[in-house]
């Protein structure tokens, strides 16, 4: 019996199946291939969320506890005497976390302050003291800083 459909022949071709040396047979011989391709996969993706959290740090828009709030005023001002009146009955500097810069005495602070004002759309010939900065925003006048003061210390 040698014709090619005999069960001797298949018999025959089932020995020239290859099997992974060292193990015995396996029907998912491709198994460690798949592993590899998995931790592969997951090394990826822990790479691609590192570098993603990376880039949010760097560029995600800074939050206010990274942002400096500055009051800017000058001894001569009596509007700037009002607002530190209203600072010190309120005990506002443990309540709300701010500088003062002084800019009669200080040409380094009034240069600052001309900076920031034009860069919140102030004409450089209208700044003037007060002037709070805080989140990129300028608060100009007496009573809108005492406002703002008001709100961040919870005061009605």
């Amino acid at each position: 019996m040698s014709s090619v459909g005999s069960a001797d022949n298949v018999k025959f071709n089932l020995g020239l199946i290859s099997r992974p040396k060292g193990r015995g047979f396996d029907r998912n011989h491709n198994k460690p291939n798949k592993m590899k391709n998995k931790k592969g996969i997951i090394i990826g993706i822990i790479v691609a969320v590192i570098v993603i959290i990376t880039l949010i740090a760097v560029f995600w828009p800074k939050t206010t506890a990274g942002q400096t709030t500055v009051l800017y005023f000058s001894n001569a001002c009596t509007h700037c005497q009002t607002v530190e009146k209203f600072i010190q009955d309120n005990n506002i500097t443990s309540k709300v976390t701010f500088e003062q810069k002084e800019i009669s005495q200080n040409s380094g602070n009034t240069q600052e302050l001309i900076a920031k004002a034009v860069k919140c759309g102030i004409n450089q010939a209208n700044v003037g003291v007060p002037l709070l900065t805080t989140n990129g925003q300028c608060i100009v006048g007496e009573q809108d800083i005492i406002n703002y003061f008001k709100t961040q210390a919870g005061i009605k």
